[in-house]
């Protein structure tokens, strides 16, 4: 059975709002064309990392995704999660977002990711 490390992530959207001049967050639009394979930048408050999209599932609370982490991370004894760890995050936990060169054009509202 694959294990879902429990993650405290840091809601970005509520960080843009307080600092509006200064931080930006990803557009609904940008969030929308997430699919398997791309990065998202999320904080645990005290570290920010970068999660390879691995799974989407819409909800009735929303959008849930599973991620790998997918860097070294410095503060595993503060949250205890490692490079590797596969976690569960929001849209409203994500700062940034790396989408790969695609060969095949992204289609939006297309949630069929994997």
């Amino acid at each position: 059975m694959i294990e879902i490390k429990p993650a405290t992530l840091v809601n970005a959207r509520e960080i843009a709002k307080a600092n509006s001049k200064t931080f930006t967050v990803p557009t609904q639009e940008s969030l929308d064309l997430l699919r398997g394979g791309d990065l998202v930048k999320v904080c645990t408050g005290g570290e920010r990392f970068w999660v390879m999209i691995a799974n989407k599932e819409v909800t009735d609370t929303g959008i849930v995704y599973i991620g790998c982490i997918d860097n070294q991370l410095v503060c595993t004894a503060d949250h205890g999660l490692r490079c590797g760890n596969l976690i569960q995050l929001r849209q409203e936990n994500i700062y940034d977002i790396i989408f790969p060169v695609q060969k095949e054009p992204r289609l939006k509202n297309n949630t069929d990711i994997n």
